[in-house]
């Protein structure tokens, strides 16, 4: 088992960082671009999510997103 599994608390607070990092920081771009922040979160729900990051590194995708914490989120 993985060492953020075994404490559910721990593993939501370093999801919820990584999932507004990664959205603070591609925000950044879009506002330079001119874009809204919205387009920066559907940005880094793509590439948090299965499509990209569950394709390019899956042992990543199931340490930092397990299938038991996906209802939680």
């Amino acid at each position: 088992m993985h060492a953020f599994t075994h404490n559910a608390l721990t593993l939501l607070i370093v999801q919820f960082f990584v999932i507004i990092g990664v959205s603070r920081l591609i925000g950044r771009g879009a506002r330079w671009l001119g874009q809204p922040l919205v387009i920066a979160e559907v940005l880094a729900g793509i590439l948090l999510g299965p499509s990209l990051l569950g394709w390019v590194a899956p042992g990543a995708m199931e340490w930092l997103f397990p299938a038991s914490a996906m209802p939680v989120l």
